[in-house]
């Protein structure tokens, strides 16, 4: 089971459990975030032992994602669980370089 929380404009946080039957010093997960073609927040990321939660960062505001997870022990992989977010609007936002954001909200 894979769930996102405290999605923000810019972030998530996607938690699971781990496998019960595993070793914590075997096991890893392979996280992959599918997005829009306009965001740089996107691709794969391998993350080792026994953790249950993992931040995504430098997403777009109000932006469909799609994220996926597959644990991996001494070589196998499981089957992929996904789970997808929007994430927030806030007000008017300029996206610069270096994932600076200016950010005016409707008074």
């Amino acid at each position: 089971m894979v769930q996102v929380e405290n999605i923000t404009h810019e972030r998530a946080v996607l938690t699971w459990k781990p496998p019960e039957n595993e070793n914590a010093s075997d096991i890893g997960f392979k996280i992959t975030l599918d997005g829009p073609a306009t965001t740089a927040a996107k691709g794969s990321f391998n993350i080792l032992g026994n953790k249950t939660s993992f931040t995504l960062m430098y997403l777009g505001f109000s932006a469909d994602y799609t994220a996926s997870i597959q644990t991996t022990s001494n070589g196998d992989a499981s089957t992929l669980v996904n789970s997808s977010f929007t994430t927030l609007s806030v007000g008017m936002c300029m996206n610069l370089p270096t994932y600076l954001y200016i950010c005016v909200s409707h008074v």
